[in-house]
């Protein structure tokens, strides 16, 4: 009984940790841009939470940015859901990670949607719903599906329900395009995630 009490959740701790720190030492996947040549364009967006979240406060994070509405939830569940593994993968053991869900539609949506929207996927501190009055957010999202094209070409194929999700690194440079519905793709974006966290991590040690 102390075992099943201590040991076990002793012994799980272990091998989630070891998984993670073998997924660590991965290279990083095919489709990360090595070269990057696309910095993001400057944006300002509010969560429901009221954080002001902007290009300045993420300097030094790696960014995933996702777009969304709530009209779109059930054609954008299972991308959700994806992104949630991520957040549960990473939290507590990283603070140069955060996720960005932009409401593409912020006419439509109201902060009481992005905070059912938060709450259907268990959004913690690392992963922001947010939204503008401006069209910012249809700017980066323009500006994240031009930089994918120059790598992948032609990607998304409804903009009014994104289906990419798009990886920025802690300078703001444009790193990737995924379809983490896809279980290869969604692999890459996880070990190209580690793989920017690891160069950061590397950085601030060697100042």
């Amino acid at each position: 009984m102390i075992f099943i009490i201590i040991g076990l959740p002793v012994c799980t701790a272990l091998l989630l940790r070891n998984g993670f720190q073998t997924r660590a030492a991965a290279p990083a996947s095919s489709r990360i841009v090595l070269t990057p040549v696309d910095k993001q364009p400057a944006f300002r967006e509010v969560s429901f939470r009221g954080d002001t979240i902007s290009q300045f406060r993420m300097q030094g994070k790696v960014l995933i940015h996702t777009f969304a509405s709530f009209e779109c939830v059930p054609e954008i569940d299972t991308l959700m859901r994806k992104l949630y593994e991520i957040q549960s993968d990473y939290y507590g053991k990283t603070l140069s990670l955060r996720i960005l869900t932009h409401s593409i539609k912020p006419d439509q949506d109201t902060y009481a949607d992005l905070k059912i929207m938060s709450d259907r996927y268990a959004g913690r501190e690392v992963w922001h719903f947010l939204r503008a009055d401006d069209s910012c957010a249809q700017q980066l999202f323009q500006w994240c599906t031009v930089a994918a094209e120059k790598k992948y070409g032609k990607m998304e194929t409804d903009s009014d329900c994104p289906q990419f999700v798009y990886l920025v690194d802690s300078e703001g440079m444009f790193r990737g395009a995924y379809n983490v519905r896809d279980e290869i793709q969604f692999h890459d974006l996880f070990n190209d995630v580690l793989f920017l966290i690891n160069k950061l991590d590397l950085h601030e040690q060697e100042k």
